[in-house]
């Protein structure tokens, strides 16, 4: 592993000038040496000057293999540098990429990415800049996984997946001025990260809606549904109890929304009102394929792929599992099935089309009408 330093090269530099001062010949190399042992260049800039210097043959085998060794020595440590240089403006492109995705979903960022300087270890040595390169990538690896889980299949109301952030701690760091602790501005990533989980994880909690508030709870959730983004109504009977959770599942989902939560403590009119209407409103969109039962619990999907789920009442879950698969059974046999496609307000264009068809077809008609009886 190599070892060795800008500073261990620019004090060489320095007793090779001294050990050139005055020779005859050598004034320019002497010149250049001296610049280069007493200025604070980078790898990349020494080895720019240090080029200057050229036909290593020319000043003996001791000089020739000195200055052969420096040069290999400057064109590690300036590939280094450029490494660093091309991740360093990778992570300002991902830390934009992430606040991006965040704000696209609705949710809240302060960190200024445009005002963050990131200065990862400034120690010119092989093994440290070797070190830092490594923290930049796992930085960028960290934030690539953060995007992925934005945009991860999820639930309103679903945590984002937690990832380990211990490495962050050991990073030294992105800082927002000269005076600050690197390591202050991780930790206001974190909490950045943290503060955004918090705003995912909202629950709207509705305690015994009756029928008509049900149904303006379902319609404004399915409202905000589109093609990456679908409802999913999951009724959970837990004894004389029963909870309905309201969501929207996929990729696309506004995080803002939050998970919907309905308890109801009256089971017999729940029964007899709430899980009627739930089951007509799913229905009504037809039926994809036989709804499944797997040790009692019920899940259907429609043809619009939104999902109901029934858990905790067998015999519920088996009653409505027969309703549906009638439901389809009688539809397949009288209708063509349609596939819904949403617009980009969450309208169903297949109802604003069947409203427009339904119109031609009243106009044609009334014109049909109007020939038959005035001619």
């Amino acid at each position: 592993m190599y070892d060795f330093s800008i500073e261990k090269i620019r004090n060489s530099f320095g007793n090779a000038a001294r050990a050139l001062e005055g020779v005859e010949g050598m004034e320019d190399t002497y010149l250049i040496l001296k610049e280069l042992s007493i200025e604070q260049l980078t790898p990349i800039e020494m080895l720019q000057k240090f080029s200057q210097i050229s036909n290593y043959s020319s000043y003996g085998p001791v000089l020739s293999d000195f200055f052969y060794k420096a040069s290999e020595e400057l064109k590690v440590l300036a590939q280094q540098e450029v490494k660093k240089q091309e991740l360093t403006e990778e992570l300002k492109q991902k830390h934009k990429e992430f606040q991006t995705e965040v704000v696209k979903k609705g949710l809240d960022y302060n960190t200024d990415v445009e005002g963050l300087n990131f200065n990862y270890g400034d120690d010119a040595r092989f093994n440290t800049m070797s070190a830092t390169n490594d923290d930049i990538q796992n930085d960028i690896n960290l934030l690539d996984k953060r995007i992925e889980n934005l945009n991860q299949k999820r639930k309103t109301g679903d945590s984002l997946e937690e990832i380990p952030t211990e490495t962050y701690n050991e990073v030294r760091g992105i800082s927002e001025g000269y005076y600050d602790r690197p390591n202050n501005t991780i930790k206001n990533m974190n909490s950045e990260f943290e503060k955004i989980n918090t705003q995912v994880q909202k629950t709207n909690y509705y305690n015994n809606p009756t029928l008509e508030e049900m149904a303006m709870i379902y319609n404004s959730i399915s409202d905000k549904q589109n093609e990456d983004a679908l409802l999913n109504v999951d009724i959970r009977y837990d004894n004389d109890k029963v909870k309905v959770f309201l969501t929207l599942e996929g990729t696309g989902i506004d995080e803002t929304l939050g998970k919907t939560e309905c308890h109801f403590s009256d089971l017999e009119s729940f029964n007899r009102e709430v899980l009627p209407y739930l089951v007509s409103v799913h229905a009504n969109g037809g039926i994809k394929e036989e709804a499944t039962l797997e040790k009692g619990d019920l899940e259907s999907y429609n043809l619009y792929d939104e999902k109901l789920t029934i858990s905790g009442d067998d015999e519920i879950s088996l009653e409505t599992a027969d309703k549906l698969n009638e439901a389809m059974k009688e539809r397949k046999k009288t209708t063509v099935q349609k596939v819904r496609t949403l617009d980009n307000n969450g309208n169903n264009k297949i109802m604003i089309y069947s409203s427009l068809i339904a119109l031609t077809i009243l106009i044609a008609i009334v014109t049909y009408l109007y020939i038959v009886l005035f001619n």
